[in-house]
């Protein structure tokens, strides 16, 4: 994969998604706008920061390269988004909403990754999921998005 692919979005590369990524360490957050956008190609998630977002809290990408990605869709409003790598000490984890979720769903499928969906009360913040809820899939994702017991 080269530079170029990611900037085409060459759709024999993957699949592109505009998202919105809330992380523990910021503090302030753009709102009504993507802030990010989602690369989903076989056994890699790359996030790569908007301008605006690069900006304002001063990353620009984030790669996900474990085998099972956790799908958490909060209620009521059935918004679905992927929990990354990296928790706080209170148990936040980044978490990337999407539209989309059956686009989202295929394209990871096609990409190779196994889905653990979780669905749960709340707003917003990605939090860690319970070992009970990854089942046998506990051992293929980063250790972070585990709750402790």
């Amino acid at each position: 994969m080269t530079a170029a692919d990611f900037q085409t979005g060459d759709a024999a590369t993957g699949q592109w998604f505009s998202a919105w990524l809330w992380h523990p360490q910021f503090t302030s957050y753009i709102r009504g706008l993507s802030t990010a956008h989602l690369h989903v190609v076989p056994g890699l998630l790359v996030v790569r920061a908007t301008r605006a977002e690069a900006r304002v809290h001063g990353w620009t990408e984030i790669r996900y390269q474990w085998p099972t990605v956790v799908l958490d869709t909060l209620l009521p409003l059935r918004d679905t988004g992927i929990l990354l790598d990296g928790a706080d000490l209170a148990g936040f984890v980044p978490r990337l909403a999407l539209r989309g979720a059956g686009r989202l769903r295929d394209a990871l499928i096609r990409a190779g990754f196994t889905i653990v969906e979780v669905r749960r009360w709340g707003w917003e913040a990605g939090r860690q999921v319970p070992r009970s809820a990854l089942g046998a899939h506990a051992e293929r994702v980063p250790p972070t998005l585990i709750r402790p017991d």
